[in-house]
């Protein structure tokens, strides 16, 4: 039996420089011969398998940031030993940070004694929670998406900071701020 001829020193194609969180990487196009009835892939993080990767792509995901991601071709051909190509490993860094597209709005006035509602606006990358922070003159107020304005805040500055997580991706952060009416 004979083994297929490979083409090696392939690395894995990212599109950006480096591979991230929720990017893609690409399995490295190789030439064979005699050219393969069938061709397999596995992505492997740290040299083990990764459930469910066994396409020529695979989009990273929050657990292998950090981690070294690489990926395994195997060939076949009948009466030929199966070939077996695997990529220099890249480490899988942060995802891109969410940034709001629309920002944090106040969606009720910000009255002396009332309850101020925000919206939490639009942001890329789908985050999963929000944090959110009031304050006014360096003062933390609280962190529910709502706040009762204090009395003592009427013709003050309020401000209010909305973090978005997503695992895997460093937070986004947005700030937005209101004068408090004198009542």
């Amino acid at each position: 039996m004979r083994g297929p001829d490979e083409i090696p020193d392939q690395q894995i194609a990212v599109p950006a420089d480096d591979p991230v969180v929720d990017g893609r990487l690409y399995a490295p196009p190789l030439t064979w011969w005699p050219t393969p009835v069938t061709t397999a892939w596995q992505w492997l993080r740290d040299g083990r398998p990764i459930d469910g990767a066994d396409r020529a792509t695979y989009k990273p995901r929050a657990g292998d940031r950090g981690h070294a991601v690489s990926v395994r071709i195997t060939t076949s051909r009948r009466f030929y030993r199966d070939g077996v190509y695997e990529s220099d490993a890249r480490r899988i860094g942060w995802g891109r940070r969410p940034q709001a597209t629309a920002r944090p709005s106040f969606v009720t006035p910000a009255l002396p004694g009332g309850v101020v509602r925000v919206s939490r606006g639009h942001w890329t990358q789908r985050p999963t929670d929000y944090t959110f922070t009031w304050s006014s003159d360096g003062r933390v107020l609280g962190h529910r998406r709502s706040l009762r304005v204090p009395r003592g805040l009427a013709g003050r500055l309020l401000t209010l900071e909305v973090v978005a997580h997503r695992a895997g991706h460093r937070d986004g952060r947005a700030t937005v701020r209101t004068r408090v009416f004198r009542g």
